[in-house]
């Protein structure tokens, strides 16, 4: 007995709306930031442009990873194309680690050189504005990738996130700067502390994505929720084989129950499906569920 979710039809188009949103503004970010940065002399902010332009080359993985994430199944893809949503994300987090690598190396080199010079008061407006968009794509992001269950939309707006600390960290240091000379130093410390926390982020997007790409098992408390909600049917005798997987931040999941063998077929039939919808119930994201029905007997015999 097999039970899939319906609920992806028009799932992308939310998606795809705050990501072009999201890709729109790191246009403009991007060119705002790192001209003037240039112009008005503060390196965190050219680095947090490039930061931005890194946010657009997401942008535009997820959307892919969207768009062709939702296409519906084939004969060539019986489960679907969801594992390009986890692709995406893994695309995102490696971005993000990178960034950050560089921003360390970039941020260490204005440090040692010690050719820092007092940002513009135009800077500081540019890093105002990044702070308070990019937290807002965060938020209308984050929410939206929990809604619809995509983990490939919360890795970006966690891309997001991270961007709108570094403009947070780089108003900061620009502010301290223009208050005295000695504290332009400030600017790339900050730079190098931020990229600490976005290489932190990266690394475990990207460690979650890869799990996820090779079949790895929910969390153990997953599966005894699902041994659970299985034998709280009376007629469920025995459980084995009970095997899960994410695809797509959903699950896929397959178990053979056991029940009174001189059950009609038509009655082990309502009782997988009993047990598929109580689970459905209780974890909220299943994508996939499988229910072999056979008699208690079946295993003591030789069977699988």
């Amino acid at each position: 007995m097999e039970k899939r979710n319906g609920n992806d039809i028009g799932r992308p188009s939310e998606g795809l709306r705050i990501t072009a949103i999201g890709a729109i503004a790191n246009i403009l970010l991007s060119v705002a930031k790192i001209a003037g940065g240039l112009l008005g002399h503060s390196r965190a902010l050219v680095a947090d442009g490039f930061h931005s332009l890194s946010d657009l080359s997401t942008d535009l993985v997820v959307g892919l990873g969207l768009f062709y994430g939702s296409q519906p199944r084939d004969a060539c893809h019986p489960y679907g194309h969801k594992k390009i949503e986890t692709l995406a994300e893994g695309v995102t987090g490696a971005i993000l680690l990178i960034f950050a690598i560089w921003m360390v190396i970039s941020a260490g080199q204005a440090f040692f050189d010690g050719k820092l010079i007092e940002p513009s008061f135009t800077v500081l407006v540019i890093a105002v504005a990044s702070v308070i968009s990019k937290e807002w794509l965060y938020q209308r992001t984050a929410a939206l990738g929990r809604k619809l269950q995509s983990q490939a939309l919360i890795a970006n707006a966690w891309h997001h996130r991270s961007d709108a600390l570094t403009s947070l960290a780089a108003l900061v240091a620009i502010s301290l700067a223009k208050i005295h000379h000695m504290l332009l130093v400030l600017d790339p410390l900050a730079c190098i502390g931020i990229s600490v926390l976005v290489g932190k982020i990266g690394f475990d997007i990207s460690y979650k994505a890869l799990r996820w790409l090779i079949d790895t098992a929910p969390e153990p408390k997953i599966i005894e929720r699902i041994r659970s909600v299985t034998f709280g049917n009376q007629k469920v005798l025995g459980l084995h084989n009970i095997r899960a997987r994410y695809i797509g931040g959903q699950i896929i999941a397959d178990l053979h129950i056991e029940v009174d063998p001189s059950l009609s077929v038509e009655e082990g039939h309502s009782i997988a499906s009993e047990v598929e919808k109580a689970i459905s119930l209780e974890l909220g994201n299943i994508y996939d569920i499988t229910v072999h029905v056979e008699p208690t007997y079946s295993r003591q015999n030789g069977h699988p």
